[in-house]
């Protein structure tokens, strides 16, 4: 297993490795498939064996892709928010961990047909300070979400 994947992208890869080794070239029908893959236990990510530079860099990606820089409103008065929102609630843990963040990883009411998602809402100006100091730091984020945090940064002053 690798330490640096979400359980879904664990399960996913075991499925690949499951088929790649069984040279499976495709699959009919959604029985078979299941017959195949369904038997594959659920892995849960470990991020405990991997040094510091790898666990940020995860990070920095999982980030990229995931984070959510926005406000909220508290008596009127527009303050700044970040959020976080995935199915995989290792993930969410880990993030909080790994900057020593004070809220706590929520369930979510899951929907129907859908997987059960966590979340996680950064709005203590410590914690926002420890989450701009660790990006800042590594000066990681790309594209979109480099312009989503710089415009957010400047908004509220970070």
């Amino acid at each position: 297993m690798n330490p640096l994947l979400t359980s879904y992208q664990n399960n996913r890869f075991a499925k690949l490795k499951k088929g790649i080794s069984n040279n499976i070239g495709g699959v009919k029908t959604i029985e078979e498939y299941e017959s195949i893959f369904l038997n594959i236990e659920e892995v849960k990510s470990k991020f405990e064996n991997c040094s510091q530079f790898y666990l940020d860099h995860w990070l920095i990606g999982f980030l990229n892709g995931e984070v959510s820089f926005t406000s909220f409103k508290k008596k009127d008065i527009l303050k700044p928010k970040v959020s976080l929102e995935h199915t995989d609630e290792t993930a969410l843990i880990f993030f909080k961990n790994h900057l020593d963040l004070g809220p706590k990883v929520c369930q979510l009411k899951q929907r129907q047909n859908r997987k059960i998602t966590y979340r996680i809402d950064i709005t203590s100006v410590n914690d926002l300070n420890k989450i701009c100091k660790f990006l800042d730091y590594r000066d990681c984020l790309i594209g979109n979400k480099l312009n989503q945090y710089s415009n957010w940064k400047i908004k509220f002053n970070l």
